[in-house]
């Protein structure tokens, strides 16, 4: 979320599916609604300019509807349904993470 607040997002989407029966807030754990605080509190107690501004030098577009969350390259689509892209994406996403950093 900091590093997405960085590079100038305006908005954060927090996908929580599906709802779980012994869970009121789907799959949202307390560790997850703890980051979120932080980050809120963060973010609202700092100026944008104590994290750095990172000026975009390159963008990596993903196909439409595409929700692979990206933590590594074995993740799930929407944490649930596995895809053959994932390697290909994962290692072309590395090259210009290494050549770019969060530019």
């Amino acid at each position: 979320m900091i590093t997405a607040y960085r590079v100038g997002a305006k908005y954060l989407i927090v996908f929580n599916y599906p709802k779980i029966k012994d869970n009121l807030y789907g799959i949202l754990t307390e560790e997850h609604f703890t980051a979120m605080k932080k980050f809120w509190n963060e973010i609202h107690s700092y100026p944008r300019s104590i994290f750095g501004k990172v000026e975009s030098q390159v963008a990596f577009v993903l196909p439409k509807d595409y929700g692979w969350r990206m933590r590594n390259p074995n993740d799930e689509i929407w944490g649930f349904w596995p895809d053959n892209l994932f390697p290909l994406i994962w290692d072309k996403m590395m090259k210009l993470v290494k050549t770019y950093g969060s530019n």
